[in-house]
Formats: C-alpha cells, structure tokens, sequence
C-alpha cells in the first residue's frame, strides 16, 4: 500500500488489481516498479506519467468524498494513503500481459494472492485491463480463491490504456 498503517484502519480501502509488472523499464525502476506502493510513493516516471494520472483519476471517482489537497505534486496524497495497487503476478513480465503467464502464477500461488484480497479485505476492488478482469471471475467463478464478499467489483480500463482523459472521469 501507499500508507500500510492508513490503509490497513481505512473505511475506504481501495484495491486496484493488474496482471504483472511491467520488467521493460531501466534497472532502478524495475526494483521500484515490483512494489507499486514504494512506485507511487516515488513517482519514477514521474508525476505526470500517464500510468499515475490516470491510477489517481479512478481512485478519485471512487472516494469522491476525499478532498485533494494543494496543486502540487503531493495534492492526492490524502486519497492515495487509502489505495493499494497489486498485480496478480508478483514477477515482473513484458509491456503487454500474458493471460496464461499470469493464470499459472496465480494457480500456484493462490494462497498468497487470496491473502491480499482477504487481510484486510478492500472495500473496492478495481479491476484494470482485461487479463485482471479475466482472472478474478475465472478463479471467483471456480471458488478457487478467497475474498471477500463485502468488496465492491469495478471493472475499468488499464491505466496505460488510450482511452481519454474526460471519458476515463466520466466513467469513474
């Protein structure tokens, strides 16, 4: 998370779901990139980078009750301190997921991807891109995998996607 110790007492705890990392990236931002709290935390990319923007945008939609903060560089930190950004594969992949790479990882280990899902649970789980919304109703379907079910599902675009900015906070 963000803010592990926010996070775990939050009433708004937010989940976003991808499928892997992407492992593409120069070396610093591959070891940043592996723990996406740390990721964001540190801004890389930078933070005008379209991944972040467009992560903030969703969570913005989702706790519309929590006020940004300032106009510099730290104003979503009061709504970012309540978000967790996971990916199904822990191990860093290419640019573009692999829906059977990630299916196998999370067969083998579906102990410890229930976990995130379950301790504690998230309030909101927001799925991006299709290999995570491919995942999660494939192994929920089959009751394979833990969570729980006092979590709201979304479904949105990955944040790397080109949809537009206005359409993305329309539909957030």
């Amino acid at each position: 998370p963000y803010n592990e110790k926010v996070y775990k007492k939050s009433i708004h705890r937010v989940m976003f779901v991808g499928a892997d990392p992407n492992d593409e990236k120069e070396e610093i931002e591959k070891l940043i990139k592996k723990d996406m709290g740390e990721w964001f935390r540190k801004r890389p990319e930078g933070y005008n980078n379209r991944f972040y923007q467009r992560t903030v945008i969703m969570l913005a939609g989702v706790l519309h009750n929590i006020q940004d903060q300032g106009v510099d560089e730290n104003k979503h930190e009061n709504r970012l301190h309540h978000m967790r950004f996971i990916d199904f594969k822990a191990e860093g992949g290419k640019s573009e997921a692999k829906t059977g790479e990630v299916d196998t990882y999370v067969k083998t280990n579906i102990d410890e991807v229930s976990e995130y899902f379950t301790n504690p649970y998230p309030h909101y789980i927001i799925l991006v891109g299709s290999h995570a919304r491919t995942i999660f109703f494939k192994y929920k379907k089959n009751k394979n995998f833990n969570y729980n079910t006092n979590s709201k599902v979304v479904c949105m675009p990955h944040p790397s996607h080109s949809v537009g900015y206005k359409a993305l906070e329309q539909v957030s």
